[in-house]
């Protein structure tokens, strides 16, 4: 399964990105530039998508495929909100925590 994670730097995010690979899932991290990509993807993601530089739904959905996201956590809301939801499998888990 793929775990999106919005905020992906912070602690929280950070823990996720944790959780999920214990668990045997593939953590997205979603950041606003891609300055914290190196630190994300040694800290555990298996993706970096950087939104201030590139198309959330369509990197997504390149990283996902046709099976979509299972899991959102998502610290962010506003207008990233619609491209997490449609990036997301049937089904698929969404966990709103934050309103930055």
């Amino acid at each position: 399964d793929f775990v999106a994670v919005t905020a992906a730097s912070s602690s929280v995010g950070l823990a996720a990105i944790q959780v999920a690979n214990r668990v045997g899932a593939t953590p997205i991290a979603i950041t606003r530039t891609s300055a914290k990509a190196p630190a994300l993807l040694a800290a555990g993601a298996a993706h970096v998508v950087a939104t201030a530089e590139e198309d959330l739904a369509a990197r997504l959905q390149e990283i996902a495929g046709p099976t979509g996201v299972r899991v959102v956590l998502d610290a962010i809301g506003g207008p990233i909100f619609e491209p997490l939801s449609a990036a997301m499998s049937p089904g698929g888990i969404l966990i709103e925590y934050g309103g930055l």
